[in-house]
């Protein structure tokens, strides 16, 4: 099983009406996710394996199982790819959290899109959290002569 999640605390999401929005913060991109995109992302941050994700599709949509299978395992190594997930280990989803009824007459299956949007880098990088340390704002990053004291005649 492959399992992923987000990669934190470079990267941090948020949904909005649908869509989840995916900053990372080392390159300063952003990211938008819509429909399956979208149901990928929620999908994976509740733990479920890349494998699951595209058992529950397969499901869902009527498009062949291989073709759904090739189009999650290509989403998720590019959102790696982008430095937004890592692989980790992680237990097995239990069956019944993917239930899904089978429809009679299930849609054709669109392959997630990931839309990236570098406008917005260089005011990302100017934002003070970029020079926090680990433990976050409002603690500053030391500088490599923070201790030295300037002394007269040295």
């Amino acid at each position: 099983m492959h399992y992923f999640k987000m990669k934190e605390p470079a990267v941090a999401s948020e949904t909005i009406e649908g869509e989840v929005v995916v900053i990372n913060l080392e390159t300063g991109n952003y990211f938008s996710l819509r429909k399956e995109a979208a149901e990928v992302w929620e999908m994976m941050e509740n733990g479920w394996s890349a494998e699951a994700v595209a058992a529950a599709l397969q499901r869902r949509y009527s498009t062949a199982e291989a073709e759904i299978d090739a189009a999650i395992q290509t989403f998720f190594e590019t959102l790696v790819e982008e430095g937004l997930v890592v692989s980790v280990e992680g237990p097995d989803v239990p069956a019944f959290a993917i239930e899904q009824a089978v429809l009679s007459e299930r849609p054709a299956f669109i392959p997630p899109v990931l839309n990236k949007y570098t406008d917005m880098q260089e005011l990302l990088f100017l934002d003070p959290i970029h020079e926090v340390d680990e433990s976050g704002w409002p603690n500053l990053k030391a500088s490599p002569n923070k201790d030295a004291i300037a002394t007269p005649g040295t």
